[in-house]
């Protein structure tokens, strides 16, 4: 193949216009990381790739290397994640996925356990009963595998044993405090036992045990805070696919209300 060609599989994380008719595509690939790359008039009814690089969607592309950007040059769907890109219900948790792999990565740095993680997660949230279970496994790990992992298993300051009816987690040092390093960081805040304990299955590499958990709304709303702080530090900014995604989860109540 000509060298200025190059095959991928690819998610596509997000687009916007690009011209009259082209779209700007960040994509996410195995081999070569996070691209920014061009599709040239997507946006006309007879283009042959519109359907093949639709977001949230798994595709294999052909791409013409360019002196600013690359264009891709011929696109076909490998799998589509249909309900997780239309049904209300996953939609909201599968955005939230490209948006923070987004977010948390650079360009053109190869990494393929996140990869791997974002194709089995995207999976997950396509067939599983609850897409919350795979999106906050998925945030979970993300963290890990970007050289984030929070200490969990001890205290993050002075690396005393924890006692469960007492303790604290900062976003900012990374981790979980004890009472007597709790000053390290004032804006920490208290955790319950039982979401330590599953923010430490969901840092292990396996998703079956983290998977089989039963959790209840209000550890869900725990950890949900916890990663949203812990990210939010991270990134330096609201994430607006969880604003999004607690919009959506609000409308029922709304809804019973009225």
């Amino acid at each position: 193949m000509n060298e200025r060609l190059y095959k991928t599989q690819a998610v596509v994380l997000r687009r916007f216009d690009f011209g009259e008719a082209g779209k700007q595509l960040v994509v996410y690939t195995p081999g070569l990381g996070k691209l920014s790359i061009i599709a040239q008039g997507v946006k006309r009814a007879t283009s042959k790739l519109a359907g093949h690089l639709e977001p949230l969607s798994l595709s294999y592309i052909v791409a013409a290397r360019g002196r600013n950007l690359d264009t891709v040059t011929q696109a076909d769907t490998v799998e589509a994640f249909a309900n997780a890109r239309t049904d209300p219900h996953r939609v909201f948790y599968a955005l939230l996925v490209a948006e923070l792999l987004d977010k948390l990565t650079l360009d053109q740095e190869e990494n393929r356990a996140l990869w791997d993680l974002l194709v089995s997660t995207l999976r997950r949230i396509d067939t599983e009963d609850d897409p919350w279970t795979p999106a906050t496994y998925f945030q979970v790990r993300l963290l890990v595998l970007s050289g984030y992992k929070p200490q969990l298993d001890e205290c993050v300051e002075c690396g005393g044993k924890l006692d469960p009816s007492a303790v604290f987690y900062s976003p900012r040092v990374g981790g979980t405090l004890c009472p007597g390093c709790r000053m390290a960081d004032v804006q920490s805040f208290g955790v319950s036992a039982n979401a330590v304990k599953l923010l430490r299955l969901a840092v292990a590499p396996a998703y079956g045990p983290y998977s089989r958990v039963r959790v209840g709304s209000p550890l869900r709303a725990e950890v949900e805070g916890i990663l949203r702080a812990s990210l939010g530090n991270i990134t330096d900014r609201e994430v607006g696919s969880a604003a999004l995604l607690d919009i959506m989860k609000r409308a029922p109540a709304q809804r019973s209300q009225s």
